[in-house]
């Protein structure tokens, strides 16, 4: 036997054992136990996104209008709870904002609330 078929002996050997019907100790017992069949819960829904402008935030919840050309306006609300980041002292009325949410079936849980900056130009002083 030559030193290079070591190699393909070995794979061959591989290959053989896994097409080889594998010993089941309780396949010939008749003392299996009964099949259960566990189903894995299911993921959380991936985090969806709504921009549009502030119309109303209250303690526990803050809803959110959006106008598209050729669209009627799509108005949401959102659930806050204690997991919510969101800073309330930029959320003012008519602000620009993007909620990070969960559709669950409880609602629209927001996950994260953006204030993004007016479009107003500053008003220097020269």
């Amino acid at each position: 036997m030559r030193i290079y078929d070591l190699p393909l002996l070995f794979f061959a050997l591989v290959l053989c054992a896994g097409v080889c019907p594998a010993q089941n100790p309780e396949a010939g017992t008749g003392t299996s136990p009964p099949a259960t069949s566990t189903v894995p819960p299911a993921p959380a829904p991936r985090p969806q996104y709504f921009a549009g402008t502030l119309v109303s935030i209250t303690h526990d919840q803050i809803t959110v209008s959006r106008t598209l050309v050729g669209h009627p306006p799509d108005t949401r609300t959102f659930q806050l709870t204690p997991k919510t980041r969101l800073n309330r002292a930029n959320c003012k009325l008519n602000a620009k904002v993007t909620v990070r949410y969960q559709h669950l079936p409880e609602g629209n849980i927001a996950l994260q609330v953006l204030v993004h900056p007016s479009s107003k130009p500053l008003d220097k002083h020269s």
